[in-house]
């Protein structure tokens, strides 16, 4: 599962800010889910809730959505991405990618 820093850089590198706020939202699942959080608040119904009750204008809804959206979108392409690696090796993979994020 991507970690929340890196959700954050991908929505501020495409829409402009980090959106801690909705990946934050988007997660909560995890603590009593685990892995299978997935299955709640990560569907296009569950992001437009999740953007109208955190955001105000039609604009800044949009924006969240979008965000909303692009968190779901890292969460399927960075497992398809780990999955092409023996598992041995994908904690290494992840911690590389973490450091390397890090470094900004």
């Amino acid at each position: 599962m991507p970690w929340r820093e890196l959700h954050e850089a991908i929505t501020e590198g495409v829409l402009g800010e980090k959106f801690t706020d909705i990946h934050v939202t988007k997660d909560k699942p995890s603590k009593w889910a685990g892995k299978r959080h997935r299955k709640y608040l990560h569907d296009p119904f569950s992001n437009l809730i999740i953007a109208a009750a955190k955001r105000k204008t039609p604009k800044e809804i949009v924006k969240a959505y979008l965000a909303a959206e692009l968190h779901d979108f890292t969460d399927r392409e960075f497992t398809k991405f780990k999955r092409r690696f023996p598992p041995e090796q994908r904690d290494m993979v992840e911690a590389y990618l973490k450091m390397v994020l890090s470094k900004g």
